[in-house]
């Protein structure tokens, strides 16, 4: 939510017995803001309310600290596939900033990815100079244009698109709302990073980009620039010496925020130096 409007949302559940497909694709992998593999959902249903294959979800990481939040969970749902899947998501948070998704597809061969991302029906959701942009209806005069951005790496094998879903907002009722869908076929491991903004305008909206290449250093890098601001933020697959550019550490995780050039904020998960 930002400023007490709805942004991303679960869809909901629309019925329990349904003549179509609905029950399927409400409980569906597709229906959530989450990654899935292979045009297959995470669990396998059987029949209207059982399941056939169940996923253990694992939480890795989960710390919150006075000026961020930050979680690392797991899910082995995709470890059914002849080429096995773990799909490994990391949250983080910069409190009164950002919110950066990163999500994992371990494994190896050829597959396909999505990310979906539900947005509330009231809201108009558009693609402005390759940032998307989730904002309420020009129509609705209740409130001010609060703005949700949504950046991801242009330069990478992933495209973006947006569509239409559906939101269930009471049993038995649904109504059409806007998705967007990043997708590529990919060689695992493969990585896709989004960055959630909450935003009042697009002059400065800023430009994101990935910085190295995870599956060759075991890390991956980020960084957010503005006029006035660089943000980096790098994750590393181990607790050993890395580097990615003029940057090196030993964390899980860094954040370092430079305003005109110098350092104001420092964030060190699991690292000395």
């Amino acid at each position: 939510t930002l400023d007490g409007r709805r942004f991303l949302v679960d869809p909901g559940t629309y019925c329990y017995a349904c003549a179509g497909k609905e029950r399927e694709w409400f409980r569906g992998t597709s229906a959530h803001n989450t990654l899935r593999v292979d045009n297959l959902d995470q669990a396998v249903p059987e029949g209207p309310f059982a399941w056939s294959s169940i996923p253990h979800a694992n939480a890795e990481t989960w710390l919150n600290g006075q000026t961020f939040d930050f979680f690392v969970g797991s899910h082995d749902g995709y470890r059914r596939l002849s080429d096995p899947v773990l799909h490994r998501r990391s949250v983080f948070h910069v409190k009164g900033g950002f919110w950066f998704v990163r999500d994992v597809a371990e494994g190896h061969g050829k597959h396909l990815l999505e990310s979906f991302w539900h947005f509330a029906p009231e809201l108009e959701v558009t693609e402005e100079h390759g940032i998307i942009l989730a904002k309420a209806s020009a129509t609705d005069i209740s409130t001010e244009r609060a703005c949700l951005a949504l950046f991801s790496d242009r330069n990478s094998a992933w495209t973006t698109e947006i569509t239409e879903g559906s939101v269930s907002p009471a049993y038995g009722s649904k109504q059409a709302a806007p998705v967007v869908r990043a997708s590529a076929n990919a060689t695992l491991p493969e990585d896709f990073g989004v960055l959630l903004l909450p935003m009042t305008g697009v002059a400065d909206a800023g430009a994101f980009a990935a910085l190295g290449e995870s599956s060759v250093s075991g890390v991956r890098g980020y960084r957010y620039q503005t006029l006035q601001t660089t943000e980096f933020l790098f994750f590393a697959q181990h607790n050993s010496p890395w580097e990615c550019g003029p940057w090196a550490s030993d964390s899980k995780l860094l954040y370092c925020k430079l305003e005109r050039g110098r350092f104001t904020h420092v964030i060190m998960v699991s690292g000395s130096f």
